[in-house]
């Protein structure tokens, strides 16, 4: 009776511990859902991911344990790169979650490129920011920013930006110009 308690004491801390960590597909699922909710068109994106500082003007979204946890994802996942095959865009003309074509070229590739960062996830799964950046390769410029997303009644939405701006190539100098 006393080894039954032990064994289920033991799983119970192990499921609570189980908990927090955070697994790669459990990244893509929460950022396929992310894609879905704003319906973000991804169709290429760069395979390499930026990275956030931990500290930003986000910082105040996140609880000390959060950033905790979000210090030891920054360092378990330093080398993730993104996989086609798991990363998808929902279409809303077909209804349907589309794999994103990734590739590692991002500044030789003629069509836009989007980039992303590591997403900065909570340990409750209820608060992420990731930048994202649309980038034209074309001498026009691109958008982009940092986000940050909640999930309420099951949907993430998108209730803050950082540092959002549109960059654009002055016709007359070539030299690029910012507007935020």
């Amino acid at each position: 009776m006393k080894i039954a308690i032990l064994v289920l004491a033991f799983l119970s801390l192990s499921a609570c511990k189980e908990q927090h960590d955070l697994r790669k597909h459990e990244v893509y699922r929460i950022l396929n859902e992310i894609f879905r909710d704003d319906s973000t068109f991804l169709p290429i994106v760069c395979a390499q991911l930026t990275k956030l500082p931990v500290r930003g003007e986000w910082n105040k979204e996140f609880t000390d344990e959060d950033r905790s946890f979000i210090a030891d994802q920054q360092e378990l996942f330093k080398d993730f790169k993104i996989d086609s095959s798991e990363l998808k865009f929902y279409s809303g003309k077909y209804k349907k979650f589309i794999p994103v074509k990734v590739i590692s070229d991002c500044k030789g590739h003629n069509n836009i490129v989007y980039r992303l960062s590591f997403p900065f996830i909570a340990i409750d799964r209820t608060k992420v920011v990731l930048e994202v950046i649309e980038d034209c390769n074309c001498m026009l410029g691109g958008h982009g920013g940092k986000y940050l997303f909640i999930k309420e009644q099951n949907h993430w939405k998108r209730t803050k930006s950082y540092g959002y701006y549109i960059s654009s190539y002055s016709s007359k100098d070539g030299k690029p110009t910012s507007a935020r």
